[in-house]
């Protein structure tokens, strides 16, 4: 009976090494559960982080846009500054213009005014004579 006990306890006892086996396998179980369980656990968190990336390279995108929208309107306000240096250049020159004329009619009529007090001059003369 000996050898009949030892090869029984080899393979896991007698009736009370047999449950030794079951909780082997229920460890086993659970192991085998908590390492697919890390393993999905790791794949979501690889997902969620890839899903936070995409969000922060979508706004990344829009803010991008933006400023290459600003970049258009600020080349367009420089290009309507440019146009309205110009015209302020040509309304200068205008107003130049205008003030050497009005200086030169300024003298014009002061010379019609000499001109017009010779004549009521010469008319009085005349008149008295």
């Amino acid at each position: 009976m000996s050898n009949h006990r030892n090869a029984e306890e080899e393979r896991g006892g007698g009736g009370g090494g047999g449950g030794g086996g079951g909780w082997s396998s229920l460890a086993l179980a659970v192991g085998a559960v908590g390492a697919v369980g890390a393993v999905l656990f790791g794949v979501w968190k690889k997902k969620r982080e890839s899903e936070v990336g995409i969000q922060k390279n979508r706004v990344l995108i829009s803010d991008f846009e933006k400023t290459r929208e600003m970049e258009v309107m600020i080349q367009k306000n420089q290009a309507s500054i440019l146009d309205l240096e110009k015209k302020t250049r040509e309304l200068d020159a205008t107003v130049k213009e205008n003030q050497v004329s009005k200086s030169d009619f300024e003298k014009k009529i002061q010379k019609n005014e000499e001109s017009i007090s010779n004549l009521k001059k010469q008319i009085r003369e005349c008149c008295i004579s």
